[in-house]
């Protein structure tokens, strides 16, 4: 029984716990500055993809930002860091005509 009972509550150590919200339908980290890094780094390669004209290609490495001014008022922090992280791609990597 003793070990039954060490075997059940050792179990529940395995598993990982991963704090989700669910916002407007989509299911985001509770670490808003994770899901808006993450966002940053997509809308960056975005960015930075349609400069070079290959949907394929690496991403170039997005440059460091402190996210923290970012945050307030993000309702889906992957969506907001999105539009930041492709803000300031297209600034840095101007389509060419």
């Amino acid at each position: 029984m003793a070990l039954l009972l060490m075997f059940i509550l050792s179990s529940f150590s395995l598993v990982q716990y991963e704090p989700v919200k669910i916002i407007n339908g989509i299911h985001v980290k509770d670490e808003p500055s994770e899901d808006f890094d993450d966002g940053y780094a997509d809308g960056y390669c975005e960015a930075y993809r349609d400069y070079i004209g290959n949907q394929y290609a690496d991403c170039a490495v997005p440059p460091y930002i402190d996210n923290s001014n970012y945050l307030a008022g993000c309702e889906n922090y992957y969506k907001c860091g999105f539009k930041a992280g492709l803000k300031h791609g297209k600034k840095d990597f101007p389509v060419r005509d």
